[in-house]
C-alpha cells in the first residue's frame, strides 16, 4: 500500500493543479488584451515540421527500458479528442472519476488529461513494480506517454530541495512554488518532478489536439498550455545537474534517467512549436522564457551541463541552444 504522506501529496498536487488552473483563468479575464501582447513573429508551421501523431510517437531510444500498458477500457466520445480518449481509457471507471472532473471547456480537458495522467502513475507505481524489474516497495516513479507505453525509473538518492537550488532565479516561474519549493512529502523522490512534467506534456497534447480538431471554445486565450512543458524541462535539466552533483554514481549507473530526460525534452520542446503555430496558444511569456534558456546568463550552467551530457548537436536541434 502507498505510503499515507504519499496519498496526501498526491491529492494535494491534484488541488494545487485545479487552484493554478482557477488563478489563470481569473488572471486572463483580468488582464487579457491582443493588442497588448508583446510583438512575436509566430511561425505557420511548426520549425520541426512534424505533426501531433509524429511528436507524440518521439524518436525512440533502446536505453529507455519502455513497458506496456494496453488500455483498461473501451470508452469514447467524440468531444474528448484522442489523446484525453488515450488517457480516460487507461482508467478504471473509478479511477477516472477520483482524478478527473469532466469539465467540458478546454482548460478543463486538458487538466482532466493532466490528472487521469497523474491516476495512471499513481496506480503502475505501486502495482506493477515486478514488470520493471524492482522489488515490492522500492521507491520508483513511472512515466505514462501515451499509445500504452510508460516507463519505471529508480528514484535517485537526493532530495528535492536540491533541484530547487540549481534552478536559476529568472527561470523559477509560477509553478516553481508549489511542486519543487513546496511538496514536501515528495522531497526524498525527485523524480515527483518527472511526474509532473509528463502530465504537463500530455495537457499540452491534448490542448494542441483539441484545438487541431476544432473542439474549441469561445475564449479569446485559453491557456499557458506551452508553458508547463517547457517550465518542467528546466526542471528536469536541473535534477540531472544535481545528481551529477550529489550523486553522479547513481546516473552513470541508470542511463535509462538521462535516456529519457532527452526523449522528454524532445517532446517537450517539440509541442511547444507546434503550440505556438495556433493562434489561441500562442503565448509571450513562453517566448520570453525559452530565450532566457538559450541565451540568458542564470541558464550558463544548465547549458553547458546539457551540452556536456547529450553533446551540442543534440542541444541545439532540440532545445536550440
Amino acid at each position: 500500500m502507498p505510503a499515507p504522506l504519499l496519498v496526501i501529496g498526491s491529492l494535494a498536487a491534484v488541488i494545487g493543479a485545479r487552484h493554478i488552473e482557477h488563478q489563470q483563468r481569473e488572471a486572463w479575464e483580468a488582464w487579457f488584451e491582443p493588442a497588448e501582447a508583446p510583438a512575436v513573429a509566430w511561425p505557420a508551421t511548426p520549425a520541426h515540421g512534424k505533426s501531433l501523431a509524429q511528436v507524440l510517437r518521439g524518436v525512440d531510444d533502446p536505453a529507455i527500458p519502455w513497458l506496456t500498458f494496453p488500455a483498461l477500457r473501451d470508452v469514447t466520445d467524440p468531444a474528448w479528442g484522442a489523446v484525453l480518449t488515450d488517457v480516460l481509457q487507461h482508467l478504471t471507471a473509478a479511477d477516472a472519476a477520483h482524478w478527473t472532473d469532466g469539465g467540458a471547456g478546454n482548460s478543463e480537458r486538458a487538466t482532466d488529461a493532466h490528472e487521469g495522467t497523474h491516476g495512471i502513475h499513481f496506480s503502475l507505481r505501486y502495482a506493477r513494480q515486478h514488470e520493471g524489474g524492482f522489488e515490492v516497495g522500492a521507491k520508483v516513479n513511472t512515466l505514462y506517454v501515451l499509445d500504452d507505453r510508460y516507463v519505471m525509473l529508480l528514484e535517485p538518492p537526493m532530495s528535492k530541495a536540491e533541484v530547487a537550488a540549481r534552478v536559476p532565479q529568472p527561470l523559477r516561474a509560477f509553478r516553481f512554488q508549489l511542486y519543487v519549493a513546496e511538496q514536501e512529502g515528495w522531497n526524498d523522490r525527485p523524480l515527483y518532478l518527472w511526474d509532473e512534467w509528463v502530465a504537463y506534456t500530455n495537457d499540452c497534447a491534448t490542448m494542441i489536439d483539441r484545438e487541431q480538431a476544432g473542439l474549441t471554445e469561445d475564449l479569446a486565450v485559453l491557456h499557458d498550455s506551452v508553458q508547463g512543458p517547457l517550465e518542467f524541462s528546466v526542471y528536469a535539466l536541473a535534477t540531472l545537474l544535481a545528481l551529477s552533483e550529489e550523486a553522479p554514481q547513481h546516473l552513470a549507473d541508470h542511463p535509462a534517467l538521462a535516456a529519457f530526460t532527452a526523449w522528454n525534452l524532445r517532446r517537450a520542446f517539440e509541442l511547444y512549436e507546434l503550440g505556438r503555430t495556433i493562434p489561441r496558444l500562442r503565448w509571450a511569456e513562453s517566448e520570453a522564457y525559452v530565450a532566457e534558456l538559450r541565451t540568458g546568463a542564470s541558464a550558463a550552467a544548465l547549458r553547458d551541463f546539457a551540452r556536456a551530457l547529450w553533446g551540442p548537436d543534440w542541444t541545439k536541434e532540440v532545445m536550440g541552444f
